[in-house]
């Protein structure tokens, strides 16, 4: 099968789904300068759970739009102390399985890759 392509649909979808946060362009990144806007936070995720959903798990539009809006919707009902803790927590995850430990503000590998 053909490799399909994810960073482009990715971030298509939150450039276009962000409200136009970085208009005029003249702006550059300076929107970013204070943490990412809930209305980007919500574009990337939106962007990226249908990817995944539609192209690497088969499902259909209609199935992916409803997972999505309902993940936006339950999302947005945490408190947002709690919103803001979830990237770290993911972010711990994610270096917990690559065994990777963040310490001393570094990423220092506590695992080395195995190779067969």
């Amino acid at each position: 099968t053909q490799p399909k392509s994810f960073i482009g649909p990715v971030i298509l979808g939150t450039l276009g789904g962000c409200g136009g946060v970085f208009m005029p362009l003249s702006k550059g990144l300076q929107p970013l300068s204070e943490g990412v806007p809930y209305n980007v936070e919500s574009a990337f995720l939106a962007s990226f759970l249908y990817y995944i959903l539609t192209i690497r798990y088969g499902a259909s539009n209609d199935d992916a739009r409803a997972t999505v809006a309902t993940t936006l919707i339950l999302l947005r009902m945490l408190p947002s102390k709690t919103r803001a803790e979830l990237p770290h927590a993911f972010h711990r995850v994610f270096m917990s399985l690559l065994g990777l430990n963040q310490g001393a503000g570094r990423i220092t590998g506590s695992n080395k890759l195995k190779t067969k």
